[in-house]
């Protein structure tokens, strides 16, 4: 937390991060940093906080979160899996949740919960599983009730 909380106050940095995470020319470069973003969320509501206050922040990690079958060749399945990790990370606190509670939150996170079945990698498998969990944490139990996949 003493790390996260040296990047969390030095904006340059944060501003960095989300530069890369938006814009970022190379997968491995955007994995890296949701990685270090999503150490900083994991357990500070604070830090968490100041990480979606960026902006930009929140919709280059959802934007890496979406997985398209043909989509960009260097937006590999890691940083697919480290993004949606942050995601979970940030969901995590009572005090961000609301601001994760907009619709294109829900618009990246459902269909990834569509991307199940034995046919799928691993990656893809985890990233459908935690996703689930992500909704249901945001959702309100009435919500949950009335949501349905695909084939059911």
């Amino acid at each position: 937390t003493d790390n996260g909380e040296r990047i969390c106050d030095t904006p340059l940095i944060l501003d960095l991060l989300a530069d890369i995470v938006l814009q970022g020319r190379h997968s491995a470069d955007q994995q890296a940093a949701t990685c270090a973003v999503s150490n900083c969320a994991a357990n500070s509501p604070e830090l968490a906080l100041k990480i979606i206050a960026v902006p930009g922040m929140l919709e280059g990690i959802l934007k890496l979160c979406g997985h398209e079958e043909d989509g960009e060749k260097d937006l590999n399945a890691r940083t697919c899996v480290s993004a949606m990790g942050c995601v979970d990370n940030l969901s995590y606190h009572q005090a961000v949740r609301p601001h994760l509670r907009g619709e294109e939150v829900m618009r990246v996170l459902v269909p990834l919960m569509q991307l199940r079945g034995a046919q799928r990698g691993e990656e893809i498998r985890v990233m459908s599983a935690e996703s689930a969990m992500i909704v249901s944490r945001l959702s309100m139990r009435e919500d949950l009730a009335g949501l349905r996949l695909e084939g059911e």
